[in-house]
């Protein structure tokens, strides 16, 4: 390598690094400046730095293990298995809260993983709706930087909406993007249309930005969300 193409790769690298770290401090799932929503709270059931947690009757069962570094997790309900070791290759296991999510009177779990990697690497989030005490409904779904703050009580129903954060690549520029999910059957449902602000396109930039762009069109918009809807996964526990 010359020296013109080290300070071109020196270059190249100082700019993502910034675009990271910009994304990291300013950018959602961290509040926007305008944002008028209840974040969920809830205290953390197990960390990744904790080996076990088990509810006081026993039946509760949360487990970290981290064998030659990378982290694993089973999570066990009674006599349901309801996160089995999960094997090498995919996002690991950082938290797991459990929460009454949509106000059924049953306690949900919600488990955040990430790849360490890079912030702007997608996360993996799952939700595991309890249904009746007995069976739960698994969602599945990729986000950035996953983690309660993407949970918001819009309309003060005590139902929480869950806010997906992706990566969207434009022709000329590339933007992050949010759209807003109900709970409805057990399911996660696009309600973009009827919360005001969502969704968000927001243009990546080095400098603090949390606005919509207006680059985008609605169909490239409508485009976006329907392949994020596709992406989401379910699995019925029983």
């Amino acid at each position: 390598m010359n020296k013109r193409q080290l300070i071109i790769a020196l270059f190249w690298v100082s700019c993502h690094i910034s675009s990271a770290l910009a994304y990291m401090e300013n950018y959602p799932p961290y509040k926007f400046k305008d944002d008028p929503f209840k974040h969920l709270e809830a205290e953390v059931s197990a960390y990744y730095n904790t080996p076990e947690f088990r509810s006081k009757d026993g039946r509760i069962v949360i487990k970290f293990e981290e064998p030659f570094g990378l982290t694993r997790l089973t999570i066990q309900d009674g006599k349901l298995a309801l996160v089995k070791v999960k094997e090498n290759g995919g996002p690991l296991p950082h938290a797991v809260y459990q929460v009454d999510v949509d106000n059924n009177g049953f306690k949900d779990f919600l488990v955040f993983y990430h790849w360490g990697a890079s912030s702007l690497a997608g996360d993996q989030a799952e939700v595991f709706l309890n249904k009746d005490g007995k069976s739960y409904q698994k969602i599945t779904y990729e986000t950035i930087r996953s983690g309660l703050e993407d949970f918001v009580d819009l309309n003060q129903d005590g139902k929480y909406e869950v806010i997906i954060t992706g990566v969207y690549a434009g022709k000329k520029h590339n933007y992050f993007t949010y759209n807003i999910y109900e709970i409805k059957n057990y399911k996660l449902v696009n309600a973009d249309a009827k919360f005001k602000g969502l969704p968000k396109f927001i243009w990546m930039t080095n400098k603090p930005n949390d606005r919509d762009t207006v680059h985008l069109t609605k169909g490239q918009r409508d485009a976006d969300a329907e392949q994020k809807s596709r992406s989401i996964k379910y699995e019925e526990i029983k």
